[in-house]
């Protein structure tokens, strides 16, 4: 495969994809050293213009037509003739036509999906054709060696490989439509994730068009605009130095009305809000979407067959399929009427957990009425790890889960639908016997009851208190209930900051253990503690200081290029027993990041937080050792320059200090 060998550069409000370039659309930057280079594509150049005329628009200012180009030519850049995008939003699909990306130039791919906010993992599958695309052969576009790890929503691909374990993982921070970009004319390639319109706008003051820098060869160029049918010239030949003239391109408007009306079967008082959806017949994207509580109206659509699907909280899905609509006529599709109570998008729910080695063979199948799935296991006492399992595989569907925060059991907690790693529920199990699940999707929440046997109605309470810190805040102490003489965790609790109490309630007669830890601290057990009915109080637990259970600890994250890479990631000096330090130098902007123990990820656990609590620097936070996704800190920087962490393993914070500010940018620029 022919590639250029380019500086790495950031994508802009100037987009120059792969030889596709917009700098006579948008100004290219300041001065000598503008934010985007235009590249001059394997083979050269050319370019298109042209007008567009927009019907029933006598004058500016003019609707801005989208441009969107699509390379028919054999192409010198890439090596494949088809490459998907393939993931965890669509269980790793080939066939999804959603997320098929479009060869928009030379060197350049482009897709427009929808999906939800969060981690999502993917590959850029490649074929020679539409055909043949398939994972390993031809090899892959992916980032290997981050270990699911999210990474910036711009950056740059691992030359294309066989295997697993090379998954791209980046964190959405809004749900919706986003246009995904794959620039095969560096390398190694770039990918980037955008909400903004990555491709030429037509002039507003004039409809005219035009597009320079494209790679010599058959394009065709689709144009759409809000409110008018979109318009493809076809089989446009784009030859070296030469400029083609599309001349004059008619935008027809996109006239009729689809329009309905939401009725409710129960007739409540106060009109719930309903979301309507509009999809081309058979597909998985919508092409327009309104929310009412009674009449809904769409204009603008294209003659096409279309399937309606209304959803409203409380109410199961109304759906109309197979609508004949024609550009120019008005057509009612008369009253959809939803009906109360939960219709669930799950044809079969199980059980799968430690208790039958995460196996569905071995699971068993909930039973169905409505929304609520029921089912009974016999379990020992233990801490289990569990999902509900929907339709048959593992996350796609997703599954209901949880964070893997232990819970006691019998009790009520709500679930979420989840996939991936870390992201079971865990219940721990204080005695023998038979337990009910119940899962409520219409919540959503799960409730476990033990069938049979007295309530139990002891309890344990304490307190944690640690040599050398005699006021609040205090450290976290991890606090764990076993019975006597097991090494089988029943439950764990955290010690409070403030008083450093802790509790275990509702625990059946019996012998326990319990064993409290605090790093930099020494660990206390204690044992036999035998419990009949009433409150034991164990008192004050008082743990000696002690020394870091880790040789070297690293800060690794977004700002290392690449980021999360441990051979790159600054160590940080240990000041004390139980104090690192190190300077690390920040432009203003957002990172995540962890202090990784001992130069591997999540074993030993690292100290990090939670990703969806952003910690504005300078500040002190706090921090707390963790495995696994979605468990890195996340700081926002608004002044660069050179800050002074320092991470006090005992108190589990860490605080960051700016010592030296960036300089000033030059006034002229």
């Amino acid at each position: 495969m022919q590639r250029r060998s380019m500086t790495r550069k950031r994508w802009a409000a100037v987009l120059t994809i792969a030889g596709l370039a917009l700098g006579s659309l948008f100004p290219l930057g300041c001065g000598d050293n503008p934010d985007s280079t235009v590249l001059d594509p394997p083979g050269g150049s050319g370019g298109v213009s042209g007008i567009l005329q927009f019907q029933g628009v006598g004058g500016a200012p003019f609707p801005e037509a989208r441009i969107t180009p699509d390379f028919k030519a054999p192409s010198l850049c890439s090596g494949f003739g088809a490459i998907v995008l393939a993931g965890s939003f669509n269980g790793f699909s080939l066939n999804d036509p959603d997320y098929a990306m479009k060869h928009i130039s030379d060197c350049g791919w482009l897709v427009e999906a929808t999906f939800d906010t969060g981690d999502v993992s993917m590959k850029f599958v490649t074929g020679n054709d539409a055909n043949s695309v398939a994972f390993d052969n031809p090899g892959d576009y992916g980032k290997s060696g981050q270990g699911g790890v999210p990474q910036p929503l711009s950056g740059t691909l691992d030359n294309p490989t066989n295997g697993l374990g090379n998954d791209l993982t980046v964190t959405l921070p809004v749900a919706g439509l986003w246009t995904v970009v794959l620039d095969e004319s560096e390398d190694p390639a770039t990918y980037l994730f955008t909400r903004d319109n990555p491709l030429p706008l037509s002039d507003p003051q004039t409809g005219a068009f035009q597009i320079e820098a494209l790679a010599v060869g058959t394009y065709d160029f689709t144009f759409t605009a809000e409110g008018f049918l979109s318009t493809t010239v076809r089989n446009v030949v784009v030859a070296k130095n030469r400029a083609v003239d599309l001349g004059t391109v008619v935008m027809e408007v996109a006239s009729g009305k689809l329009t309905g009306l939401i009725a409710f079967g129960d007739d409540p008082v106060s009109r719930p809000s309903a979301t309507v959806n509009v999809f081309v017949a058979g597909s998985g994207t919508p092409v327009a979407t309104t929310e009412t509580d009674s009449a809904f109206v769409f204009v603008g659509l294209e003659t096409g067959r279309y399937d309606i699907v209304v959803t409203a909280a409380g109410y199961q899905e109304g759906r109309l399929e197979g609508i004949d609509f024609v550009n120019g006529t008005n057509q009612d599709v008369g009253t959809i009427t939803l009906v109360p109570g939960c219709s669930s998008d799950f044809t079969t729910i199980q059980i799968a957990g430690d208790f039958n080695g995460f196996n569905l063979a071995d699971a068993p199948f909930m039973t169905q009425v409505a929304c609520v799935w029921t089912d009974t296991l016999t379990l020992s006492p233990a801490t289990y790890n569990f999902k509900f399992v929907t339709d048959g595989s593992f996350d796609n569907p997703m599954d209901y889960g949880g964070t893997e925060t232990p819970l006691t059991v019998p009790g009520t907690y709500p679930t979420s639908l989840v996939q991936g790693i870390g992201t079971a529920i865990t219940i721990s199990v204080l005695s023998d016997g038979d337990y009910e699940f119940v899962l409520d999707e219409t919540v959503p929440e799960f409730t476990v009851r033990q069938l049979g046997g007295a309530a139990a109605e002891g309890s344990i309470v304490g307190s944690v208190g640690f040599t050398g810190i005699s006021g609040a805040p205090l450290p976290r102490a991890s606090v764990v209930l076993f019975q006597a003489g097991s090494s089988t965790a029943l439950i764990s609790a955290v010690s409070d900051t403030n008083s450093g109490a802790f509790a275990f309630a509702s625990l059946p007669d019996g012998a326990y253990d319990v064993a409290v830890s605090a790093p930099c601290f020494e660990a206390q057990t204690r044992t036999a503690i035998e419990v009949s009915g009433t409150e034991v109080d164990l008192g004050e637990i008082v743990l000696a200081e002690g020394a870091s259970a880790f040789t070297t600890i690293q800060m690794v994250g977004q700002f290392t290029d690449p980021p999360f890479d441990l051979s790159v990631s600054p160590a940080m000096a240990q000041d004390s027993a139980c104090s690192w330090s190190a300077t690390v130098t920040l432009d203003p902007g957002a990172y995540l990041f962890k202090f990784v123990t001992d130069g591997v990820f999540d074993d030993p656990k690292d100290y990090g937080g939670d990703e969806q609590v952003v910690l504005t620097l300078p500040g002190t936070f706090a921090t707390r050792q963790v495995s696994g996704q979605g468990t890195a800190l996340n700081i926002e920087v608004t002044s660069g320059g050179e800050y002074h962490f320092v991470l006090d393993e005992r108190l589990q914070r860490f605080e960051a200090t700016l010592e030296a500010p960036l300089p000033a940018p030059d006034a002229g620029r």
